[in-house]
């Protein structure tokens, strides 16, 4: 009986500090967070020169595809007042202060809408980047972070001891990039990025406030003006079906991107396993994906020398359809096609052909001189270093002992086309006979083969 009655306290006790560790109501501060947040709402003198410094700044970081840059953006911007305004002052039924957090929150989007307007028609840049193009196709996924933040915002903001807690930032992360990114869909004529980054900012600075309204409910924020109750009920019906109609767009937003990953997905393995392993003699050089009414046409590229016949071409998309579950998918292979950057680069390698071979040329030509100085100064120290191993004192010594009529004796390296030849000059006596000394100068060449184990030499009479 005692252990249940400890098990029954010890999970009491839990459940108590549970509700402890998770309870935001202690230490809200009401009346002072109403004051902070519609002393925030105004946007004019050095808030809306902040926010347009910051609307600047962000679309810089866009633009350079910085995330330094667009993360200093947020830290100064000031958009959260307005929205929070928003949700507060639905949260507690005040229409003054309503009215005046949407007309400061259209302010607000004007000066941002402007700011980046006016970057990007000055930039010399101005191309869509991945920053920008992440903001152009809003989904439901993306209100994750602005709820997130709207109730950071709210909460961090109620603090009757404000936390070291950045909220704006976690809300400007929702706002300043998709609001610079419709400006330079207005600067650059693409209505398409427009409607889709002004859309994506819009969702967000709804659920922000959608944040604020139910975290001020959930701290019982006392109401201005007093209202029946069918009339707070009608409010809320209208409220959330407002945000439904702003939230269904993205939910078919994000069940095409879920779908078109899953597509890309399936495509990837039947790339990996019936072509890149079962076709090694083939070279796989990239696909793309489109859609042609309700089909979904693959057009795939390969390399190489063996043809894809017609069967081939049918078996494979017959697995396609089947083995990967694409019912509507449509195969078409490209045999032989180079890609578009490699038919860019050869276009411009030829362009520029003749202007590299002329400066290829000309910068040859003096290092050819160069070579061929370089060349000569090393062949005449070769011919220093052979000199060094020849013992022509020696060879001298012992041919005028076995041909006492030979007079003088020398030698030179002649360089001929193919290999370099040691010859040796004999001047004879004028009374020496020519074919005694033809004998003779045979038998020299062969001792002297021998004695210097060179093949290469030869031996002529030395004549002035």
């Amino acid at each position: 009986m005692n252990f249940f009655k400890d098990l029954q306290l010890f999970f009491g006790s839990a459940s108590h500090s549970l509700r402890g560790l998770l309870n935001i109501q202690d230490g809200t501060a009401i009346d002072q967070t109403v004051v902070s947040i519609r002393k925030n709402i105004d946007m004019k003198g050095a808030n809306l020169w902040i926010l347009f410094a910051s609307a600047v700044i962000a679309s810089v970081g866009l633009d350079q595809d910085s995330g330094a840059v667009i993360i200093g953006a947020m830290l100064i911007s000031p958009l959260m007042g307005p929205i929070l305004g928003v949700g507060l002052s639905v949260g507690i039924n005040d229409k003054v202060s309503l009215f005046k957090s949407i007309r400061n929150l259209v302010l607000a989007t004007s000066v941002s809408l402007l700011a980046s307007y006016l970057y990007f028609v000055i930039t010399p840049l101005g191309k869509m980047t991945p920053s920008m193009l992440a903001r152009t196709s809003p989904n439901s996924l993306d209100t994750i972070i602005a709820f997130a933040g709207g109730i950071a915002g709210i909460v961090a903001g109620s603090r009757r001891d404000q936390t070291t807690a950045i909220p704006g930032v976690a809300i400007a992360t929702a706002l300043m990039p998709p609001i610079c990114t419709a400006g330079f869909g207005l600067a650059s004529g693409r209505l398409n990025v427009f409607f889709g980054a002004f859309y994506l900012f819009f969702l967000n600075a709804i659920f922000i406030a959608l944040a604020t309204y139910l975290i001020v409910r959930f701290l019982k924020f006392p109401y201005k003006e007093q209202v029946d109750a069918s009339t707070q009920t009608r409010v809320k019906r209208v409220f959330i079906v407002f945000v439904l109609l702003i939230f269904v767009p993205s939910i078919y937003t994000l069940y095409n991107l879920v779908s078109q990953e899953r597509l890309n997905a399936k495509v990837d393995q039947f790339v990996d396993t019936e072509i890149k392993q079962k076709m090694e003699d083939l070279y796989y050089d990239g696909h793309t994906i489109s859609s042609k009414d309700d089909s979904v046409i693959v057009k795939m590229s390969l390399l190489g020398s063996k043809a894809i016949d017609s069967q081939l071409l049918v078996d494979l998309n017959r697995s396609l359809n089947i083995n990967y579950d694409l019912a509507n998918a449509r195969l078409e292979i490209i045999q032989n096609n180079r890609n578009k950057f490699e038919k860019e680069l050869l276009a411009k390698i030829e362009e520029q052909n003749n202007f590299v071979l002329e400066e290829v040329y000309s910068r040859n030509q003096s290092e050819l001189q160069s070579y061929k100085t370089m060349a000569y100064q090393l062949e005449k120290k070769l011919q220093a270093n052979m000199e060094q191993n020849i013992p022509i004192l020696e060879i001298k010594e012992e041919l005028k002992i076995h041909y006492p009529s030979i007079d003088d004796f020398k030698y030179a390296h002649v360089i001929s086309d193919r290999d370099t030849v040691l010859t040796f000059m004999i001047k004879w006596q004028a009374s020496e006979q020519s074919k005694i000394v033809q004998e003779s100068q045979l038998k020299i060449k062969e001792w002297l083969k021998l004695r210097l184990k060179k093949d290469t030499i030869t031996v002529s009479r030395w004549s002035l």
